[in-house]
């Protein structure tokens, strides 16, 4: 059977064709992510500088907006200020839908009015003084862009919604779960981890499945990165405070599960040296806490201080040398996979 690879990139015709039918729903994503790679050549740069230019020009609209607000904002009546939201945001939305959201131009026109939205909020309660807490805000906000999260299919959108879910929850537990009734971060910290731990498995997956928009590689790295620290958080304050929780020893085996399962998978199914130097960095964290409480609890001289010194950089030594080893093996295999 002869070869399906072709030997020259699409002509602009075919390109064109090709999105369109994607677009329509008639093209699987697998094979329109096929056509992407075989249509990248030095000649092809027509599309990708024309997405280059959206997407700045629309975030230099969306930065000007919002400058317009700041340097006016004294001197605006309240319904100019409303006006003027309500209109971008209602002009973002129809564009957005014009476009489609299969299309990169309605995915980011779909970011811009998730942003408007939180900016209207925000002039809402600074207008009508409702006296609701910041997290109440960040919370109505995620719900809000809930749905066009969900249709969007765009990372960046998605990122944005985590973040706010995560600010919520922070602001929660900083102006209601601890001053009130005195709840630790675990309480926070852990139901956030596994939040992310299940956005990164379901990441992997849809890498797996051939899925466009999950083929970022930044999309990795801020998972997990905040997953460990969400968990390695309320272990180190366990370890230095007398008082132990519920949250704080559970956080323990969901830290052993993320880096040991982490470890293998990054090791071995989908080689990754940045998070494996994240899950390494984050156990020698924890150990240079342990050793340095074990050390200087109760009373510490000078040399519990240069001991513990020593200790941490033998600790950070037996690290760097660990992820060195890591990266050799790698290299004697065939190198890491830098597409994932």
């Amino acid at each position: 059977m002869a070869s399906t690879k072709r030997d020259t990139p699409y002509s602009p015709l075919d390109q064109k064709q090709l999105r369109r039918l994607y677009e329509e729903g008639l093209l699987p994503e697998s094979v329109f992510r096929t056509f992407l790679v075989e249509s990248t050549s030095p000649a092809n740069w027509h599309p990708w500088f024309s997405t280059l230019l959206f997407v700045v020009g629309t975030a230099l609209v969306l930065v000007g907006f919002m400058l317009l607000f700041v340097w006016n904002w004294a001197g605006m009546e309240p319904a100019v200020k409303f006006a003027l939201l309500e209109t971008g945001l209602v002009a973002a939305i129809v564009a957005a839908i014009i476009c489609g959201e299969r299309r990169l131009e309605g995915k980011v026109l779909l970011l811009v009015s998730s942003i408007l939205t939180g900016i209207l909020l925000a002039v809402c309660g600074q207008v009508y003084q409702t006296g609701a807490a910041a997290w109440e805000l960040f919370a109505g906000w995620s719900l809000l862009i809930a749905g066009w999260v969900a249709v969007g299919r765009f990372a960046p959108l998605w990122a944005l919604w985590l973040g706010l879910v995560h600010v919520a929850a922070i602001l929660f537990w900083i102006q209601v779960a601890r001053t009130d009734y005195g709840v630790s971060f675990a309480a926070v910290g852990l139901p956030l981890a596994i939040l992310n731990s299940i956005f990164l498995l379901l990441r992997e997956q849809g890498w797996n499945s051939g899925l466009e928009w999950l083929q970022q590689r930044w999309s990795r790295p801020p998972l997990l990165a905040f997953s460990l620290v969400l968990l390695c958080l309320p272990i180190i304050e366990m370890i230095l405070s007398p008082e132990r929780s519920l949250g704080q020893i559970l956080c323990i085996p969901a830290w052993g599960l993320l880096a040991g399962g982490g470890y293998i998978r990054y090791r071995r199914r989908f080689p990754d040296l940045v998070a494996l130097g994240m899950i390494i960095a984050s156990g020698c964290l924890l150990l240079a806490v342990l050793v340095g409480h074990l050390l200087l609890a109760g009373r510490g001289g000078e040399g519990s201080f240069f001991l513990f010194a020593l200790i941490i950089l033998m600790i950070a030594g037996a690290g760097a040398f660990w992820l060195r080893a890591l990266a050799g093996d790698a290299a004697a295999a065939g190198g890491w996979a830098h597409d994932r």
